[in-house]
């Protein structure tokens, strides 16, 4: 045959194997052959489909068949449909298999006969084949060895294929002749003398012999030519090489391994049918075969597959010179030589048998029985012009437009009416029409019969719902299609290609035959009525449109479900489910295409009334507003007059154009809107404000004249008063200097309320009788006032005088009773008599006491003189003899003392001594005399001598003090009083009343040193018993602290007492232990030993306790779950068996009143030790099972052990997980439940949708959440791979703008990769760099539009697309910087290494590797996305600006605040170098800086330029950053800044300009880190929130859209910010140690007021955005302005001035004398120094200014 090893082309080559296998998807999918040869792509056995043919063998597969041998086909018919798909059809056949080639036998059809051929393949033919399928083929590869070893038997196959060629011919010669015999028969049989026809036999009449109709079996026709043998040879040549092919042609390589699921199942499913008896061995054996063998079938038919696929493109054909491979392997597989085709042969019989069939059939149909024909015509006369609905009738046209629930219950009401007519009226008559007389039929066929009959019925109530669902629908084509031309017209209208129709149904509801002329009637009166309505800043019509489409769906499913439900006549006669007529039902696509109809014409209409709600746009801010609120804000704002009549006028024009407006009701479409109620509330809005405003008017002006009353009283009252003391007088003089100033604030007042009163006399508002009297008193008082101070003048200055006097006098006195003081005084210094010790002593303290009430009075005399406004007088002398008597009364005092002690101490029982006390004050003693000694020296002989007799008579008794030690020792017991009087010769008892003088006298004093001993050693002991008697008394406070836990019916213990009680034990120990091993503890040994047993068991008790109190406490909740028992029963056995115990015994140890007695209480720690090792058995269980839930689900692992927990404690309410989705699955914030818990879509955090592509339920997993989460995760991949299929096949038929809106962000980011990276290939391969520069020009456009490119392929290292879902969250771009590192990171990926991103701060290692994780990144460098985010806010809001100017916009905006003043020079010249020529427009801040100074006024604070600029600087940044610092020293206006800027951001929300605005504020540094994050208690294991916690939890669940400020005023240090990194960063997430994350919500800001960032790190300054503010830019003087406003009214306006001129005179010169030529001990800035002095000002000023009661008169 002429080939070799060159002869044979590789089947895979290049071209083959990029565009015809990798399309294939070879490395993805499987494949198989269906019967016509072709590739059928499947994903598991169970879903393939092979057709509409199938193929049968009459045989099983033998087992010992070689591979290539299938059985051959006995039969090949019509597949019939299966109209159930949800069952197999009940007749079985054997699978399909492919027939390739038969060793034994090979059957071609002939006709009906079957030839059979088998010899062919008998002796050696037959062994070299099976030979070679079975082994050899096995390990033939693509080289030129194996290509030899194929060859060398190519010969001999070649002689084989050549004999079956042969034979085939043959055959077909024999066929060719017995067919031309047969046809000339047939021929001949059929010629008719007369008319052509010869009768037909009896059973050639109905089964005639040939009838080749066009739905008949196809013949095969003969070859017209037989094959030669060069053709035969072609032929054998061309299966050998297919052969070789099929064998080796494809690497193993290519082909994806067989699905081991299949494997296990089927190794799984064989073990059902597995012999008693065989072992283990042979069994495993046996399958280990089996499989080989499918492995090896199954490369087989791969490898087939894909070769078959290549051959189906003809160059390749060509290529491998196999042109006519499909002829030759037709006639292998089919025996056919020849193509098949259809011949036509219409013959007499045909056309007889066609009559014979109408005549047998004419008999048999039902449908012309008289009795189905009267059943037809009692249908036609009572229900052919009735539908079930009526909206044509002259009563439903009067009474439009309905409302919505009233046009619902009459069309229900109609439909009910119709039922009730069938079910009373038709059924009946038709059952007695059937039952009466009902003929046999002709072949007694009356199931038959009854079974048309219900056919009949059942087409006529079809029938009847059918047209009435048209008839609804139509009723409203009116209005679609009066709408339709408008809609269609419009650009932004997508709706109209939203609800496509079928074709077949378009006439059905497109036609309005039969409603022209109604249409015109009702044009003019819509079918339903709606009232407009404003809510939550949305305009809408009550019923919403959604309520109207879903009403009317309701009517035509009530349609529906009244058209079912007959029972049929025949129905007791049948099996139930056969009972029933036949009904139109909901999923029958007329109803469904009707509802998508309504849908439409609903849509439609849905527009006009949007246009109306246009001219209501005006008026939103009134629809809004509360008046009560906006009433009560502007009466906090203390506007003027002016203002109020202003705004009242405004709100009277508003309740006019609203009026006005628009009609009372207005017809849009096929709906009416009444638009009345809406101006009722708006108008009423306006009067209502006007009306609360005129009554804060009257309430300021009574308030004022009850005020003017009030202090005229007060006056009148003050006035007439006797004064009873020098106070009295002067403060009512100084009250009557200041009445004329208070009379004139007075008079101010009236004037005010008079404008007030001529104001709302104006508006025409009634005052009420009680104002209006209150309003005449207060116009009278004054006239009072003045009278009263006129006659009480000169009482009142006389009384003054009085007073005055009177203190005059009591000087002069005063000042003779100090010189008698002082000469008494001079005294003491000659005076040394002994003898009078006592009464000297005595006399010393009286004068002393004098001294002490002369100073007193002073200090009153000093006060009265400063009230009369004398001079203070100053008494100097006072302190000078209290210096001199000092001495003298320490000298007499002490020896009084002294001689009193010392016969106290000496003549009491001795036993009754402290010796402590004494010593102590013995030496107390000493020291003083001995100072006095040296003070008075050789001057003062006299004190000196007493002072010497005093010292002499302590040393004599300090010489016995160690006697008093020895037998005054509290540590003396019986035992050692009977050793001293072993030692002293007579009998000593404790309880002796022997004084120590008497000890004296019988010498004691002479056995010292043994007495000291004894005392030293009763010493020791009473050392140690004190010790345990203390460590008892320690003890008797503590007791247990229980707190019921969690309404279990049960307590934990406290964790405060226990913690005290573990310190407490630990000592003691180590103490008793310590006190056991004295040498002075013999006599206390086993009460040491009995304590020490006590305190070791309570160790123990707590100890144990507390592991057990902490393993219940996480134990019980989790096994007090149903759920959780069912699923862990042993472990929760033991559980229970522990909760008794634990119940029991904290009873008994709460009912303790000391903690110690716990260790008493009987088997308790053996009951505690018990416990803890059932609750380890029990732990370790739980964790075992919570591994296994969490391998079975691995993202379970993202969640805590209490997480996971609660989780699987509710499998029986699936959304109880809802919470916990986030942490599973990144961009998944929930699910979407339908009301029979199917789950249908997914949701982000940004509220986007995504719907799966199927639906799953949990009740399918039995509980097992892993289970159906994982349905969930492979829902999400297959979902988001399908949307990313059809996004970017929409991606080429759709503008990008619309594509971008219409799918899924994270979407919309893939497709646009994958075109990216498609569009650049395609424009270096058409044009080169000029191709890619109108590419990049078009990249360009895009993103105008705000399209991101990513890139998808880096390098040569690829990873799957992960289909994880994102949510919609934002696209940043990706730099060169950030495309480096993904370059470096995927090459360390493709080679399983690893990565480690190095860097500082804010160069974004973190959100690289991140993005890189997920396919989004965020810059990362935080200033500069900052600029970027400031830049998107001004393009969102100046849509025309130049670019250049929003750019330099934004880096003004973010960097400015950061720069120091002497910054800010450089800064701009950096900025005019980088945009020459850009001049920035002046921001439009008209009304924030409105507001601002509007609240810098209320606030009493300067509103100067730079204040107000840093303001806004503040405003900018909290825009762009959600963290920011405000930097700088005190008195920079830090506090103010954003004190101010929120009350202004709330002041404008009530123009819609701004948000309100609210805020918390917390010292961090003031508390510890517990209390500020939050804390586990250590025993009871109890989080407990902190202040921080608590707080920002708070604000990130309040989901108004206010904004919200969480300010921390404090200095910043790495101790607690570092745990604020992840929500200063773009995770914006609040990690507590409890395990909880608190997410921040778009709303809020974190604000640190800090003084400076020097213990800040770089991590916590690049995440936040900086204001720095400079105290010297605002200066001192608005602290003067401020200050100089905030004083009392009574201080009038040129003593204002005059202080203001002095404070800009004499300030600047003395702040810089103090900066030049001071030296501060502490360094202060001039605002201190400044507030300082103005607070000294206003101390000096306080008589004055301050005191409440002369605060009203004049300086």
């Amino acid at each position: 045959m002429g080939n070799n090893n060159a002869g044979i082309l590789p089947i895979m080559s290049p071209e083959s194997l990029f565009t015809k296998a990798i399309p294939l998807g070879m490395s993805l999918k499987t494949f198989c052959c269906s019967p016509s040869n072709r590739i059928g792509v499947y994903y598991s056995p169970e879903t393939m489909e092979l057709g509409d043919m199938y193929a049968a063998s009459r045989c099983s597969r033998n087992k010992e068949v070689s591979r290539f041998a299938q059985q051959s086909i006995h039969f090949v018919s019509k597949r019939p449909p299966w109209k159930n798909p949800g069952k197999r059809p009940k007749k079985e056949v054997a699978d399909y298999v492919v027939p390739v080639l038969t060793e034994n036998k090979l059957l071609f059809p002939m006709g009906r006969q079957y030839v059979d051929i088998s010899h062919v393949f008998e002796g050696n033919h037959q062994n070299t084949l099976t030979s070679a399928s079975k082994g050899s083929f096995d390990s033939i590869q693509l080289n030129e060895s194996n290509e030899n070893t194929f060859l060398a038997d190519q010969q001999e196959l070649v002689k084989h294929y050549k004999q079956i060629f042969l034979h085939v011919s043959n055959m077909m010669t024999m066929k060719k002749e017995k067919a031309d015999a047969a046809k000339l028969e047939r021929k001949s049989a059929f010629v008719d003398k007369t008319d052509g026809l010869v009768p037909l036999k009896s059973k050639d009449r109905f089964y005639p012999q040939i009838v080749d109709s066009p739905r008949s079996l196809h013949t095969v026709t003969l070859l017209q030519h037989l094959p030669t043998s060069s053709d035969i040879m072609k032929a054998a040549d061309d299966i050998v090489r297919y052969q070789y092919y099929v064998e080796t042609g494809v690497d193993e390589s290519f082909i994806t391994p067989i699905n081991e699921r299949w494997i296990r199942r089927a190794v799984h499913l064989t073990g059902k049918y597995v012999k008693d008896g065989l072992s283990p061995d042979v069994i495993q054996s046996t399958l280990e075969h089996i499989k080989e063998e499918v492995q090896h079938d199954y490369v087989l038919s791969m490898r087939k597959a894909i070769v078959d696929y290549i051959l189906q493109d003809e160059t390749e054909r060509h290529r491998l010179n196999l042109n006519e491979i499909d002829e030759v392997l037709h006639v292998i597989t089919t025996g056919f030589i020849a193509r098949s085709h259809t011949i036509q042969i219409l013959t007499p019989e045909w056309r007889s048998a066609v009559l014979d069939a109408h005549g047998a059939v004419s008999g048999l149909l039902h449908k012309l029985n008289p009795q189905a024909l009267e059943l037809a015509a009692l249908w036609q006369n009572l229900y052919s012009n009735k539908f079930f609905l009526d909206t044509m009738s002259n009563d439903f046209r009067e009474h439009m437009p309905y409302e919505l629930s009233s046009f619902v219950s009459r069309e229900k009401l109609c439909v009910s009416s119709v039922r009730q007519s069938l079910d009373k009226d038709w059924m009946p008559m038709s059952a007695s029409l059937l039952k009466q007389a009902v003929p046999i039929p002709p072949n007694s066929d009356l199931v038959g019969f009854y079974e048309a009959m219900r056919v009949l019925m059942g087409n006529q109530i079809r029938k009847l719902v059918e047209d009435s669902v048209i008839y609804f629908a139509n009723f409203f084509n009116v209005f679609r299609l009066e709408l339709f031309d408008k809609i269609s017209k419009s650009t932004t209208e997508e709706a109209v290609t939203d609800f496509p129709l079928p074709q077949k149904y378009c006439k059905l509801f497109s036609s309005t035959a039969g409603y022209e002329m109604e249409s015109i009637r009702l044009r003019n009166t819509p079918p339903f009525a709606v009232t407009l309505k404003y809510l939550n800043g949305v305009y809408s019509v009550d019923p919403s449109f959604e309520e109207l489409q879903a009403d009317l769906l309701e009517v035509l499913d009530f349609v529906v479900s009244q058209g079912s439900g007959f029972l049929r006549v025949d129905a007791e006669k049948v099996e139930p489910s056969q009972r029933m007529l036949l009904a139109v039902t909901e999923e029958d696509e007329l109803v469904k295409v009707a509802k998508v109809h309504i849908r439409q014409v609903v849509h439609l209409n849905r527009n006009e009334p949007k246009g109306l709600m246009h001219y209501f746009k005006p008026f939103e801010d009134l629809a809004n507003m509360d008046p009560e609120s906006f009433a009560t804000e502007f009466k906090l704002q203390n506007k003027p007059l002016q203002e109020y009549e202003d705004t009242l006028n405004k709100f009277q024009a508003r309740a006019i154009e609203a009026e006005t407006s628009s009609e009372n009701v207005v017809d849009c479409g096929f709906v009416r809107v009444r638009c009345q109620e809406f101006k009722d509330i708006l108008i009423e809005k306006a009067k209502h404000v006007s009306l609360l405003l005129k009554v804060q008017v009257l309430g300021q002006m009574t308030a004022a004249n009850v005020g003017v009353i009030g202090r005229s009283e007060h006056i009148s009252r003050e006035i007439t008063k006797m004064p009873t003391n020098s106070d009295e007088a002067v403060s009512l003089r100084k009250f009557l200097v200041a009445c004329p100033n208070e009379l004139a604030v007075l008079e101010k007042i009236l004037v005010g309320s008079k404008q007030k009163d001529e104001f709302l006399e104006r508006y025409m508002f009634n005052i009420p009788e009680t104002d209006f009297r209150i309003m005449l008193t207060a116009y009278e008082w004054p006239k009072r006032v003045r009278a009263v101070i006129e006659v009480h003048t000169k009482r009142i200055q006389e009384e003054y005088e009085h007073y005055e006097n009177q203190l005059k006098q009591r000087r002069t006195d005063f000042a003779s009773v100090l010189e008698s003081f002082d000469s008494h005084t001079r005294s003491f210094q000659m005076i040394g008599d002994l003898d009078k010790i006592d009464i000297l002593a005595d006399e010393v303290k009286v004068l002393s006491s004098n001294l002490e009430e002369a100073q007193n009075t002073v200090e009153l005399t000093n006060a009265e003189e400063t009230m009369f406004g004398m001079p203070p007088t100053k008494y100097s002398q006072i302190p000078q003899m209290v210096s001199t008597l000092d001495p003298y009364l320490k000298l007499w005092t002490t020896a009084a003392n002294f001689k009193k002690l010392e016969e106290e101490w000496t003549s009491s029982p001795f036993f009754s001594l402290d010796t402590e006390k004494i010593e102590s004050e013995v030496s107390t003693m000493f020291r003083t005399i001995y100072k006095l000694i040296k003070q008075f020296g050789d001057d003062f002989v006299e004190p000196a001598k007493v002072a010497g007799a005093v010292k002499a008579s302590i040393d004599h008794f300090k010489e016995n003090l160690p006697l008093f030690r020895c037998l005054c020792n509290p540590g003396l017991r019986a035992r050692h009083f009977e050793q001293i009087s072993e030692v002293v010769g007579f009998e000593i008892k404790s309880d002796d009343t022997i004084s120590f003088r008497q000890l004296l006298r019988l010498q004691i004093d002479d056995h010292l040193p043994k007495l000291e001993e004894i005392s030293e050693h009763a010493s020791k002991e009473f050392s140690l018993e004190r010790s345990l008697d203390q460590m008892e008394e320690d003890w008797k406070p503590l007791s247990f602290e229980v707190t019921e836990y969690k309404g279990t019916g049960t307590f934990i213990l406290k964790g405060g007492p226990i913690e005290e009680a573990q310190i407490l034990l630990e000592e003691h120990i180590v103490k008793t232990q310590t006190m056991l091993s004295s040498p002075f503890a013999q006599y206390f040994s086993e009460r040491i030993s009995v304590w020490l047993k006590k305190v070791t068991v309570m160790q123990d008790i707590l100890r144990e306790w507390l592991k057990m109190q902490a393993a219940w406490m996480y134990l019980e909740p989790i096994f007090g779950s149903a759920d959780i028992l069912e699923q862990m029963p042993k472990e929760g056995s033991a559980f229970h068996t522990v909760d008794k115990v634990w119940r029991r015994v904290v009873v008994s140890v709460k009912e303790t009143k000391c903690m110690l007695e716990a260790a008493g209480i009987p088997g308790l720690i053996q009951d505690l030790l018990t416990s803890n090792e059932s609750l380890e058995v029990v732990q370790k269980g739980l964790n075992q099972y919570l591994e296994t839930k969490r391998l079975a689900f691995p993202r379970f692992f993202f969640l805590s052990n209490d997480e996971l927990l609660e989780i699987l404690s509710e499998t029986k309410d699936p959304l109880r997980v809802q919470p916990f989705l986030k942490k599973c699955f990144e961009g998944i914030n929930g699910l979407e439940f339908q009301s029979n818990l199917d789950i249908t879509a997914m949701l982000s955090v940004e509220k986007e949708r995504v719907g799966f592509i199927r639906t799953t339920n949990p009740k399918v997993a039995g509980g097992n959440v892993e289970r159906w989460l994982t349905e969930v995760e492979k829902m999400m991949r297959e979902s988001l791979k399908v949307i990313v299929q059809k996004a970017a096949t929409d991606y080429v038929i759709m503008p990008r703008e619309n594509w971008i809106l219409k799918w899924p962000g994270m979407v919309v980011l893939c497709g646009s990769q994958i075109y990216w990276t498609q569009e650049v290939a395609d424009a270096i391969r058409a044009g080169g760099s000029l191709a890619l520069s109108d590419y990049e020009q078009k990249c360009t456009d895009q993103l105008q539009n705000l399209v991101k490119l990513v890139k998808v392929k880096m390098v040569n290292a690829a990873r799957d697309y992960g289909y994880e879902y994102l949510g919609n969250s934002s696209r940043l771009v990706i730099t060169p910087l950030t495309d480096r590192c993904y370059r470096t990171l995927m090459g360390a990926l493709h080679l399983n290494l690893g990565g480690a991103p190095e860097g500082p701060a804010g160069t974004g290692k973190t959100e690289t590797t991140k993005d890189l994780a997920k396919d989004h990144y965020d810059y990362g460098m935080r200033a500069v996305i900052a600029v970027l985010r400031a830049a998107g806010n001004l393009k969102r809001k100046y849509r025309d600006e130049e670019e250049a100017v929003l750019v330099l916009r934004a880096i003004r905006d973010v960097n400015l605040p950061k720069f120091l003043s002497h910054d800010i020079p450089l800064f701009e010249g950096i900025m005019s170098d980088l945009f020459p020529g850009v001049v920035l427009p002046a921001p439009d801040y008209e009304a924030m800086v409105f507001a601002i100074k509007n609240n810098c006024a209320k606030m009493n604070l300067i509103p100067v330029d730079t204040f107000i600029r840093k303001v806004l600087e503040l405003y900018e940044m909290i825009i762009v950053r959600h963290g920011l610092m405000l930097v700088g020293f005190s008195f920079g206006a830090k506090t103010s800044m954003y004190r101010v800027l929120a009350a202004a951001l709330t002041d404008m929300s009530l123009l819609s300009l701004e948000k309100p605005t609210r805020y918390d504020v917390l010292n961090p540094k003031s508390i510890t880190m517990g209390q500020l994050y939050g804390q586990f208690d250590p025993v009871s294991h109890e989080w407990t929130d902190g202040v921080l916690a608590t707080t920002f939890r708070r604000q990130s669940v309040n989901t108004t859209d206010d904004r919200k400020w969480l300010i921390f005023d404090g200095p910043v240090d790495a101790i607690w910010i570092e745990n604020m990194n992840t929500v200063l960063d773009d995770n914006k997430k609040l990690c507590l140690m409890s395990g909880e994350i608190i997410q921040m919500s778009s709303t809020m800001n974190l604000i640190f007021e800090v003084q400076d960032l020097a213990a800040a790190s770089p991590a916590t300054v690049s995440r936040c955005g900086m204001v720095y503010v400079e105290p010297s830019t605002i200066g001192w003087r608005p602290l003067v302005e401020s200050w100089i406003k905030a004083l009392p009214e009574s201080l009038v306006g040129k003593h204002r001035e005059q202080l203001f001129k002095l404070s800009d005179w004499l300030l600047p010169p003395c702040l810089r004398c103090v900066q030049k030529n001071c030296r501060l001990t502490i360094q202060m800035q001039e605002h201190n120094m400044v507030q300082g002095m103005l607070r000294i000002l206003l101390c000096l000023m306080e008589p004055e200014l301050t005191d409440g009661k002369s605060a009203t008169r004049g300086v």
